[in-house]
């Protein structure tokens, strides 16, 4: 559901956002809502107006129950530049939590002005946990990706959100024998499985538009980063797709079983033959 626009950019809140909202104002806590509200969208706008200053489109932001994504196509930015757009919102939590322990010293009050302090440092911590799609797993995301590649560090960064999410709910679970159930973490950790999983499934396809947009880069830039590989003739180009990155120029030497190199097999190269013969043609044979 869109709420309004900002700049351009569609403001919308998940479904599940709205139901929150209710079942909040049937509880009689709905300023609290209203602060989460607030907060959040305070979150994902820090991030769009960084990825601004960068020149990066955002398409939209979506609010959920337990957080909200300002979307982004995160091969358009380079690793450092997806770093500093994903620390924003943290970064702004905690700075949200500043302004609220200055104004307890002024205003002190009973509940809504502590919960707004403790709401920012938990959103704030929450989201630097290094898993998909928190802030933290697309901060690990870019930097990982320096040194496998991003399709592997799209995966890793999504099976770790996997983990914690399992983890969430096991500690939730074993939490009724000491009578401490939060039916709000065990709603948690069933939204961060779905959404590693999705960032999971879609790895693959975000992997082929970082192909295509590769080769555009090597087109465009006249100087880049050169990283070499050192590779056997018999290794199919699958293998070595993965670990391409997103900053550098690569270029493969390929050696034959008597060690002695009769090749070498450029990035651009190796991206129009996985395109025309698939991923499984070997080095030898390009």
């Amino acid at each position: 559901m869109k709420l309004f626009q900002y700049q351009g950019i569609d403001v919308k809140v998940d479904k599940l956002f709205l139901l929150m909202m209710v079942f909040y104002g049937f509880a009689k806590v709905l300023p609290q809502a209203l602060i989460i509200f607030l907060v959040v969208l305070i979150h994902e706008l820090a991030h769009t107006i960084v990825a601004r200053g960068h020149k990066v489109n955002i398409k939209e932001i979506e609010l959920f129950p337990f957080g909200g994504v300002a979307k982004l196509d995160f091969l358009e930015v380079d690793s450092n530049e997806e770093i500093r757009i994903a620390l924003a919102g943290p970064l702004t939590n905690f700075f949200m939590a500043g302004l609220g322990l200055a104004a307890q010293y002024y205003y002190n009050t009973d509940y809504w002005l502590p919960f707004f302090i403790r709401l920012n440092i938990i959103m704030g911590l929450f989201n630097l946990i290094p898993v998909l799609p928190l802030d933290g797993g697309r901060i690990y995301r870019a930097w990982h990706a320096k040194s496998v590649g991003v399709f592997a560090a799209t995966r890793k960064a999504a099976y770790q959100g996997k983990l914690m999410a399992v983890l969430i709910l096991l500690v939730t679970v074993s939490g009724l024998y000491l009578r401490l159930w939060d039916l709000n973490a065990v709603t948690m950790a069933c939204f961060l499985f779905y959404s590693a999983g999705e960032q999971d499934k879609t790895a693959s396809f975000h992997f082929i538009r970082y192909l295509l947009k590769k080769r555009e880069i090597i087109s465009r830039e006249n100087i880049q980063q050169l990283r070499p590989y050192y590779v056997r003739e018999s290794t199919p180009i699958g293998e070595l797709l993965p670990h391409l990155h997103p900053n550098s120029y690569n270029v493969f030497h390929v050696f034959n079983q008597s060690g002695v190199q009769i090749k070498t097999v450029s990035e651009e190269k190796l991206i129009e033959e996985y395109f025309k013969k698939g991923d499984q043609i070997l080095m030898r044979d390009i």
